[in-house]
């Protein structure tokens, strides 16, 4: 499925009423794709699951997802792994997380990030009251981003997991 499926996909379920799971993974959509799924998000009131991994769709299509996430009441489980994700779009999402207090699990393992994504994720869980689990394993976060973490550790009471596995 590329960027004109997931379009049209993302269409129908904006205002659909029953669908609580949704895997696109492994598919092959852009970021294009990725900015139309933000855009379904803004209205969708029942999708739990969103899995999108291993789709590749990079930073652009993360920017445009983050924009849906930031409002979206509903979506509880975000899978992204293998996306080709960097700094810029990690940032969004993590963005998005301070205004989002409804997603629980998120799964951003396997991306291409390092320590600025990881400080600004570390920031997000200084104020974000939702997150109980944050996959974030084969990433290059140093030392830097460790220690950013376990400074938001010491407010944060609501994460009970967090993957850091190399």
């Amino acid at each position: 499925i590329g960027d004109a499926g997931v379009t049209a996909l993302s269409q129908g379920i904006a205002e659909h009423t029953a669908l609580t799971y949704l895997s696109l993974a492994s598919t092959s959509f852009g970021a294009n794709g990725a900015t139309a799924l933000g855009e379904a998000l803004k209205t969708n009131t029942v999708l739990i699951t969103l899995d999108l991994g291993n789709d590749v769709f990079g930073d652009n299509g993360d920017v445009g997802l983050a924009l849906g996430l930031q409002v979206n009441h509903s979506l509880q489980r975000l899978i992204l792994v293998r996306n080709n994700i960097g700094d810029i779009g990690v940032t969004a999402i993590a963005q998005a997380l301070q205004l989002n207090q409804k997603l629980s699990n998120l799964d951003l393992g396997a991306n291409s990030f390092a320590v600025g994504g990881a400080i600004a994720l570390a920031q997000t869980l200084q104020v974000n009251k939702s997150l109980q689990k944050l996959y974030l394993y084969a990433e290059n976060i140093g030392d830097n981003g460790a220690i950013a973490f376990a400074q938001a550790l010491k407010v944060n009471t609501v994460l009970q997991r967090l993957d850091l596995t190399t």
